[in-house]
């Protein structure tokens, strides 16, 4: 039958193999050629440059026109199967997709017509061996870059300036005049000019690379060029180790000085300071907003508040958030006091309660978790098994797998939550804790707001300011118990800070020994 229309797509990897490889034009003969010979009509071509790998699907656009364009009665043409795609998955599944919907697809090279039981498995066959054709010469790509990393020559992309790679040796030669600028900027930056500075100049006296057009100098790129070993004559091999490979441009105590020089520091050529206006916040980086659950940042002003703002991080940027801001030092105040308090529960549920782990109602809720986690796996499984088959595509693929895999991470989350709630607490892991607790309790006043953050940060499970006022979610003395199992919780590491100061009269339960330094 005549077709009504006829489609051909061409297709490769790089420019490179365009012109030394299968070509464009080639490919587009063959197809041409092979539509004369059946009397069919001129072929539409569609050509692009790209991998035919499954991570570069997203920039096969001109694939994916040709897909969208196609009708029933139409038939697409490639010249052979890998043209189309070196994916297993994809190759199958779209051209399967293609004659459910009525369209011919021929691959001239294989004499394959997917349209045909015969043609279907031979697909698969072709399919399968240009996916693994593809990882063949991923495998023997990278492993030759490796080793001519190995070797000291250059493989990395683009030369860094003041190089060039030489045709023979693929090492790196210097350039002498940009080697000139390369010395220049290191002399600068060690005499403290900021990077910002530097930036500005180069472009300011349109310095480019040899034979070039001039470049568009970043700060980004001078920070570079200011950062990296190569300069220093060193290649990075594959174990991360740097050696000597090629001729310096800057000898080791120069670099070492532009780097104490760019450590010492910040944006804009200011000095680092020795604490930022934050560091006595107390709930710096822990809070969250009550209305839209952004994080809290910081906003400051001298007239009304000396001490600044908890501010909606969304609101500062111009976002849609209308909650009001909240004074540092009244929320500080209000969620040191429920800290205090906070410890002294704690205090009375550890010293009272026998915490013995969880009921049997909890137990079957840890099985019913567990049995949903399996149940989770085994769609994972099925999901695979229909793309491999050809019945699920992979745009379908992707997002249930996406939906899938996030359901099974929250179950796994609370698989173990419930772990840690139904493990017995054993009587010297609630006595340790419950000393902590008491220890934490007595010193909180005397602790630093930084350390007192570290604290707030254990015992809080999420912290939320709204109109003003601080919502605190608490971790369970369960919770805090199986933490300090693990040594998860700061609150294990603070004996090694505080003098114990508990007497046998104080517990119930014997004290640890730990070591003895003063709280500074």
């Amino acid at each position: 039958m005549r077709p009504r229309r006829t489609y051909g797509y061409v297709r490769v990897s790089s420019d490179e193999q365009g012109r030394h490889g299968t070509s464009l034009a080639g490919q587009s003969d063959e197809i041409a050629r092979y539509c004369r010979a059946q009397s069919w009509p001129d072929p539409v071509i569609f050509s692009e440059i790209e991998s035919g790998g499954a991570d570069r699907l997203d920039q096969r656009v001109e694939l994916r026109r040709l897909v969208a364009e196609v009708e029933r009665g139409d038939v697409v043409l490639v010249a052979k199967t890998d043209r189309w795609s070196r994916d297993l998955v994809h190759g199958v599944a779209s051209v399967r997709e293609l004659v459910k919907r009525g369209v011919r697809w021929i691959s001239i090279g294989e004499g394959i017509d997917a349209a045909t039981a015969q043609g279907d498995s031979t697909l698969g066959i072709m399919a399968w061996a240009a996916d693994n054709e593809r990882k063949r010469i991923k495998e023997r790509t990278v492993g030759r870059r490796l080793a001519l990393r190995d070797a000291g020559c250059w493989a990395e992309g683009h030369v860094p300036f003041g190089y060039r790679r030489d045709t023979a040796t693929r090492r790196l030669v210097i350039v002498d005049s940009e080697a000139t600028i390369v010395r220049s900027l290191y002399e600068r930056c060690v005499a403290g000019e900021s990077i910002a500075s530097l930036a500005r100049d180069l472009c300011d006296r349109n310095i480019s690379r040899e034979g070039r057009k001039p470049i568009k100098w970043e700060k980004k790129a001078v920070h570079k060029i200011l950062r990296k070993r190569w300069y220093l004559g060193e290649m990075r091999m594959t174990d991360g180790s740097w050696k000597p490979s090629h001729a310096p441009i800057i000898d080791i105590d120069t670099f070492d000085k532009a780097q104490r020089s760019m450590s010492g520091r910040r944006l804009g050529g200011r000095t680092a300071s020795t604490e930022s206006r934050t560091m006595n916040w107390l709930l710096r980086g822990l809070a969250h907003c009550g209305s839209c659950g952004c994080r809290i940042g910081s906003r400051y002003s001298r007239s009304t508040a000396p001490n600044g703002y908890y501010a909606c991080n969304d609101r500062l940027r111009g976002g849609d958030c209308d909650e009001p801001g909240a004074r540092v030092d009244d929320t500080d105040k209000i969620v040191s006091a429920r800290v205090v308090r906070r410890l002294e529960e704690l205090s009375g549920m550890l010293g009272a309660v026998d915490l013995k782990g969880a009921s049997a109602v909890d137990t079957t809720r840890l099985d019913a978790l567990r049995k949903s986690a399996e149940g989770h796996r085994q769609r994972r499984a099925r999901l695979l098994s229909l793309a491999v088959d050809g019945i699920m595509s992979q745009d379908e693929l992707k997002p249930r797998l996406a939906k899938l895999d996030i359901e099974a991470r929250r179950v796994d989350e609370e698989i173990r939550e419930e772990e840690r709630r139904v493990r017995p607490v054993p009587e010297e892991v609630r006595a340790s804790t419950l000393r902590d607790v008491l220890s934490i309790r007595r010193r909180w006043s005397k602790l630093a707001v930084p350390e007192r953050r570290d604290i707030l940060a254990m015992l809080a499970e999420r912290i939320e300011l709204s109109d003003g006022d601080a919502t605190i979610s608490w971790a369970s003395a369960e919770t805090l118990c199986a933490a300090t199992v693990g040594r998860d919780l700061f609150l294990t590491t603070l004996t090694r800070v505080f003098e114990p100061t508990c007497s046998s009269a104080d517990l119930t339960v014997p004290v640890r020994r730990t070591s003895r330094r003063t709280l500074a």
